[in-house]
């Protein structure tokens, strides 16, 4: 058995099962990865992928016991060459994050920036998606760092930083009906709504404070980026429910719209970084971290 043949292991379950792929992944030949996956199956007495043909079309009950140790196999690898890095180029290397768009949009900047000033040869990569892609990220090894403001439970395998919380601002173009008025789930539930996705948990607590109120309410138009859904607000085709930071600086496109707050309305959410405990952690990562809190704290007094 070899670290080769685990990568081809997680490379073709991060990869739909298909063979192609997971070669592209691996920048080897298709052939040579089927003959190394039928020597890791004859070494382990069982096979770990059920086939049809030629294709694999599924985990086998041995493939999904063994996934574990197979993914802290790789993690070891990963951070026993992170461990050496951090002794030989201690300010060089790779961090790779995932977030949303807001964060990426209105919280992110700052901290980066300083990160950057700092360590300049440290390649940065920031990935878009929603928080339900994150963990599974983390447990392929396919990011270091996640930042999401997110409602579930975070497994014990999984280190968490608080950042910052927030709530929510209602968004309106002006001359609406609710510019002025006194805003009540009913009132807001009486027109048409733009807001985020339904794996965002942001979506899931503005549903569930109208299903709790017993308010029904017609979602017309969902997206994971803020400023597309800014942008079908401005348009006068519903009124929209977003972070209260997504706010723009300055005057622009914004001036348009009117932001109410909803705080009274809504529970409020809390963006966290999220990461792997057993991650070797560089010594630039754990500086991040420490940016992160800073920003976090001064970013929480300017929200109010």
């Amino acid at each position: 058995m070899t670290l080769h043949q685990l990568k081809i292991v997680a490379a073709l379950l991060g990869n739909e099962l298909n063979l192609s792929l997971a070669a592209d992944k691996l920048c080897r030949v298709q052939s040579a990865l089927s003959n190394q996956l039928r020597l890791l199956e004859e070494e382990l007495g069982g096979q770990l992928f059920m086939r049809r043909g030629k294709r694999l079309v599924d985990t086998t009950p041995l493939c999904r016991t063994l996934l574990p140790e197979v993914e802290r196999a790789l993690l070891a690898e990963a951070n026993i060459k992170s461990l050496a890095q951090e002794y030989s180029k201690a300010d060089k290397g790779d961090l790779r994050i995932a977030t949303t768009h807001t964060q990426a949009r209105h919280f992110l900047p700052d901290v980066i920036g300083k990160f950057r000033e700092k360590y300049p040869e440290v390649r940065l990569s920031i990935y878009q998606g929603s928080p339900a892609e994150f963990l599974n990220m983390l447990r392929q090894h396919k990011i270091d760092f996640a930042v999401f403001a997110g409602e579930e439970e975070i497994p014990a395998e999984f280190s968490k930083t608080n950042c910052y919380s927030w709530n929510r601002v209602l968004i309106v173009p002006r001359g609406h009906p609710l510019e002025h008025a006194s805003l009540t789930l009913k009132k807001i539930a009486a027109y048409p709504l733009i807001t985020y996705m339904p794996d965002f948990s942001e979506r899931r607590i503005v549903e569930d404070a109208f299903s709790r109120a017993d308010v029904p309410i017609d979602v017309a138009f969902s997206a994971g980026d803020t400023d597309v859904i800014k942008t079908y607000a401005r348009l006068d085709l519903g009124i929209a429910i977003v972070a209260q930071m997504a706010r723009s600086k300055g005057r622009g496109a914004d001036d348009k719209l009117v932001f109410r707050d909803l705080s009274h309305l809504f529970r409020s959410s809390t963006t966290r970084l999220v990461h792997l405990k057993e991650l070797a952690m560089r010594g630039y990562m754990s500086e991040f971290i420490e940016l992160l809190q800073h920003h976090g704290r001064q970013f929480q007094k300017r929200l109010g």
